[in-house]
């Protein structure tokens, strides 16, 4: 389900990343979920949803670089399955003074 997600620099976002599906009628303490969020953090998913529906996995982080990064979500059920799906976070700089002071650390290397 990751597809793009859009954010600013050194803001918080949360955002449904993936759905899982299981014909199994499971629970959702059937999963867990791991997040890597392509700038060499991760996290664990929230996996939230309703006994023998679909269920959705969810993260929240703050990307402390503008940039392109390569988000990866990996969900395992009890059974050993595993699945993972991908995107990319594309996050922007902070508008206005934030931004130029941004810039200025940039230029400045840090």
């Amino acid at each position: 389900m990751v597809s793009t997600l859009s954010a600013t620099e050194n803001q918080a976002v949360t955002a449904r990343l993936a759905t899982i599906s299981d014909g199994d009628a499971p629970t959702r303490g059937d999963y867990t979920a791991a997040i890597s969020w392509g700038d060499g953090a991760s996290s664990a998913g929230a996996v939230s949803g309703t006994a023998g529906s679909t269920f959705t996995v969810s993260g929240s982080h703050s990307y402390a670089e503008d940039g392109t990064y390569q988000i990866s979500v990996t969900v395992v059920d009890n059974g050993g399955a595993r699945v993972s799906v991908s995107g990319t976070a594309r996050i922007a700089d902070p508008p206005g003074l934030l931004a130029l002071l941004d810039l200025v650390e940039d230029l400045l290397g840090g």
